[in-house]
């Protein structure tokens, strides 16, 4: 009797294993823009068995702006329904559609989750002043969180990919005498920064309240920023 109870609790659990929500890898990559933009690219490898839609909460824009919000699977973009997302709705209504949730502190990136099963999702927006001028007045840059906290699962790998500026000839170089400076935040991850790029990779899976904030810093030279940042701002992570 002993033994069948025992066989019936590592089914359960085995069952609970397999029906969870997996986030397999989430990998981001942004090309920033002498002007303080970013067009931001994120790749969700999934496997989903609950739920009907996910979303990214972007809050404390301040003075930037999420433009231009776009999802694809298979080569397939979504339909953009824009501001008029309504999240109270059916898996199949939602299926293959996208949308943007205003909120009062910023906005929620939306877009159907589709049949349940593996899933890899191409998103992609723009951040409007992503890099601006800091207090100092010195250096610019930015301090953002990519990857939020409390996921509906959470990821077993995190990978991030950051390009010098697209529009010009600077090659970023870290360290002393180097031209900017690259903090990772909220996760365990190794970073780097190597032939102008800066690689930011996890090296345990995520837990629950795990997240990924980056903080840059460059030389002025070469962005030419619109917008100023506070203190405050500068000394918030994530």
């Amino acid at each position: 009797m002993k033994r069948i109870l025992l066989i019936l609790v590592q089914l359960c659990l085995l069952a609970g294993i397999v029906s969870a929500t997996d986030i397999r890898r989430i990998e981001t990559e942004v090309w920033l823009y002498r002007s303080g933009n970013a067009v931001v690219a994120q790749t969700w490898d999934v496997n989903i068995t609950q739920g009907t839609e996910w979303y990214i909460p972007i809050e404390n824009l301040g003075q930037r702006i999420i433009r231009n919000f776009k999802v694809f699977e298979n080569d397939k973009e979504y339909a953009n329904e824009g501001s008029e997302w309504n999240s109270d709705r059916s898996l199949e209504a939602k299926t293959r559609r996208c949308g943007i949730v205003e909120k009062s502190n910023g906005v929620e990136l939306c877009w159907g989750q589709g049949e349940y099963g593996d899933h890899v999702y191409q998103i992609l927006y723009i951040i409007d002043n992503l890099i601006q001028q800091m207090a100092d007045t010195v250096n610019v840059g930015f301090n953002w969180q990519f990857i939020n906290d409390e996921l509906a699962a959470n990821p077993d790998s995190v990978r991030m990919v950051i390009h010098c500026p697209v529009d010009s000839t600077t090659v970023w170089q870290a360290g002393d005498g180097g031209n900017m400076g690259v903090w990772a935040f909220g996760c365990e991850a190794d970073v780097r920064v190597e032939y102008g790029t800066v690689t930011i990779e996890s090296t345990e899976p995520c837990g629950y309240h795990d997240y990924l904030t980056v903080l840059m810093r460059f030389d002025a030279d070469p962005f030419v920023v619109r917008t100023r940042r506070s203190r405050s701002e500068e000394r918030r992570v994530g």
